[in-house]
């Protein structure tokens, strides 16, 4: 027989307990998203984890069966939501890094490449861009 198995990491937290986890992934969306599902109240107290986990904070969903876990969704915590007595965590990939406020700045003659380099640089240097357009844009 098959036991359903799980382990949810936001931050520095493990998950103990949820109610559901929901993962979205198409090629129709540009993002991959992930809602964490968990009971408002435990024991007959109140869950009060917007003090703990915030938004931004990595998420890794892990799931399996018979503790064969196999990683579904890495991201962020985009949002928190605490209604109708459960907690809603919704998470996005790696493009929640980019909804994050760029410095203005006025780029002339510049090829798409170095652009999207540039972009890149503001919001995670960890990234590499792959890109083969080499045309420039001329005001």
């Amino acid at each position: 027989m098959l036991e359903m198995n799980y382990k949810i990491q936001i931050g520095e937290f493990l998950v103990g307990m949820i109610d559901k986890v929901e993962i979205r992934k198409s090629i129709e969306s540009l993002a991959d998203i992930a809602t964490i599902t968990l009971p408002g109240v435990y024991i007959n107290q109140a869950l009060h984890i917007e003090s703990k986990i915030k938004e931004g904070y990595a998420v890794k969903i892990q799931l399996g069966y018979n503790n064969d876990l196999i990683t579904e969704f890495e991201g962020f915590v985009n949002v928190i939501k605490t209604d109708d007595n459960s907690i809603r965590i919704e998470c996005e990939d790696d493009l929640y890094k980019f909804r994050k406020s760029l410095k203005d700045v006025e780029l002339k003659n510049i090829k798409v490449n170095d652009l999207l380099t540039h972009i890149v640089n503001q919001i995670d240097g960890t990234m590499k861009i792959a890109c083969n357009y080499d045309f420039t844009e001329r005001s």
